[in-house]
């Protein structure tokens, strides 16, 4: 999982380009982020209706595409940028920095929006590097506390040891 972070979320410049040429771009992938910028502006929420909704949907010259923020603070986060700052953004012209992903629609993960309603930025694979973290950390943890014993020599439920002979 770590090791996709870098396909996910490559570290390269952005290249400025439009709505259109990523929907027509046949090389898109839903697995491997492409970095882009767009200019134009965030013209409703992604979820209408629901006045927390973090994401939004960007126009430029071209088309429409969601932009979908990840908060480092998680769900809390997300929904506190939804309620205070989206609406700042909404319908001001700016820019927005991301990773395009191709999917049914295709839509950017955020990392940066500007505008003259302010700057909002977002660090997505901050969550997933840490719940990576916490996994093999756990892993680890359980393997030490268990001891060389019990990862060579597994217990058969309901007593007895798996005979030498029998081990895979």
């Amino acid at each position: 999982m770590i090791a996709t972070l870098y396909v996910r979320y490559p570290s390269t410049p952005p290249q400025n380009t439009t709505v259109m040429a990523l929907m027509t771009n046949p090389a898109a992938s839903p697995v491997v982020g492409r970095p882009v910028r767009l200019e134009g502006t965030p013209i409703g929420r992604a979820n209408p209706g629901f006045f927390a909704g973090e994401d939004v949907i960007y126009q430029d010259k071209t088309g429409i595409l969601p932009v979908d923020f990840r908060s480092m603070l998680g769900i809390l986060g997300d929904l506190y940028t939804g309620w205070r700052r989206i609406p700042k953004q909404l319908g001001q012209a700016g820019s927005v920095t991301g990773w395009f992903r191709r999917s049914m629609g295709g839509s950017i993960i955020l990392s940066e929006m500007t505008s003259s309603g302010g700057q909002l930025r977002a660090r997505p694979y901050f969550w997933q590097m840490l719940l990576c973290m916490i996994v093999i950390g756990a892993t680890l943890g359980f393997a030490v506390a268990a001891g060389p014993r019990a990862v060579l020599h597994p217990q058969i439920p309901g007593g007895g040891e798996v005979a030498p002979d029998m081990e895979p």
